[in-house]
């Protein structure tokens, strides 16, 4: 943690880079994206443009969106909670393409959302696959046709999919981290019910079992911001050097691709206890562990713009949920976590998508059912 921090914080100048990735960046179009553009001039005006609108001031005015979003991601549960992960989905979608281009969805098979989806899936396999393109660009040039090309035909409906929409600025923000976020909400606030029953427990006694909860309430609500952060710490959802460094005692050459273990930094025993074990008091009181989400938005010029709104959209959507829902897991996901030795287990990353950009977790089932009759009138009699 603290050699990541010092590395990528402390020496942005030389460690703000992007790697070429010629098969994500190139052939399939992402390098014009923000995200894996290199630290130039233009990179600097995109991230200043984004940030008139990203900063914690602006972010906290976006309440009244997130209440509503919040509210149509809980009706869509309730008429539809094995669908929770399409529902995730699209709610986090439909909030950005509003908040930036006014665009409201109102299906979990909105054509569009579902296109920006599908490009994202390319490219989560085009960053997480070896591509012997990548060691040798020269290949970019064969034609699709040539033997042994297959990375050609999968670039072009990748790159046919990234030029359909003009949603990378803020999509990459939000969409992929904070879906992932969610997502893992369920997995285990399903997993661990007693710590959800807790977090509900708090809410219902700030307030109350006649309105939905709203941005406002978190302040009045440690255990249920807790309990997200924990999410985050056991599910976290990573920069390049453009000159020679040298690191304690080591020598980092220009051109190097520094990927810091956002997962192995969340679990370090010397900064968290029991680091397998899901707890979010380890958050509260006089003396706190680290917060995660200093660390899973990424580090120096490259942190994520995004991330105060992609906190907080994360954070309503997730206490939404317990405000109105009970989660058990399925029998399939309780047989799968023992086949992986339990809750605690060390096995658990074996749940996450392994070709995903953000830890997204591979599809599982829960039960998703009502707390109580108060839950359903919230949904009907809030605005």
């Amino acid at each position: 943690m603290e050699l990541a921090t010092e590395l990528l914080e402390k020496q942005t100048a030389a460690t703000s880079g992007r790697p070429r990735g010629v098969m994500a960046n190139e052939i399939l179009g992402w390098g014009t994206s923000p995200a894996f553009r290199k630290h130039d001039e233009r990179h600097k005006k995109m991230r200043r443009l984004m940030a008139s609108a990203l900063h914690p001031a602006a972010a906290r005015s976006y309440g009244p969106q997130h209440l509503e979003t919040t509210l149509g991601f809980l009706r869509a549960l309730a008429a539809n909670p094995e669908s929770f992960m399409d529902a995730t989905n699209t709610a986090v979608g439909s909030f950005i393409m509003r908040l930036a281009y006014g665009y409201i969805s109102k299906s979990t098979k909105d054509p569009l959302l579902s296109m920006v989806h599908e490009s994202f899936r390319y490219l989560g396999i085009a960053t997480s696959t070896y591509f012997l393109v990548n060691d040798f660009p020269i290949l970019r040039y064969l034609p699709r046709w040539f033997p042994g090309t297959h990375f050609q035909r999968f670039g072009k409906i990748g790159h046919d999919m990234r030029l359909r929409y003009a949603n990378e600025t803020f999509n990459m923000v939000f969409d992929q981290v904070t879906a992932s976020i969610v997502n893992s909400f369920f997995l285990m606030a399903s997993l661990y019910p007693e710590i959800a029953q807790k977090a509900q427990a708090e809410i219902d006694s700030v307030v109350g079992r006649e309105r939905i909860l709203g941005l406002q309430d978190r302040s009045s609500l440690p255990y249920t911001d807790a309990m997200v952060q924990e999410v985050m710490r056991m599910c976290p959802p990573v920069p390049l050097a453009t000159e020679d460094i040298e690191f304690h005692g080591y020598r980092i050459p220009e051109g190097t691709t520094i990927n810091p273990n956002i997962w192995a930094i969340l679990r370090d025993p010397k900064h968290f206890s029991s680091p397998h074990i899901f707890n979010p008091t380890r958050f509260l009181g006089s003396k706190p562990e680290p917060d995660p989400r200093k660390y899973i938005f990424g580090f120096g010029r490259r942190v994520c713009p995004g991330s105060h709104v992609a906190n907080n959209g994360s954070w309503i959507l997730c206490a939404g949920i317990l405000s109105v829902f009970d989660i058990r897991p399925s029998p399939q996901l309780e047989a799968k976590v023992a086949s992986l030795g339990g809750r605690e287990s060390k096995q658990l990353f074996e749940l996450t998508e392994p070709h995903g950009l953000f830890g997204d977790q591979l599809p599982f089932s829960c039960k998703i059912t009502f707390r109580d009759a108060a839950s359903t009138s919230i949904l009907e009699n809030s605005a």
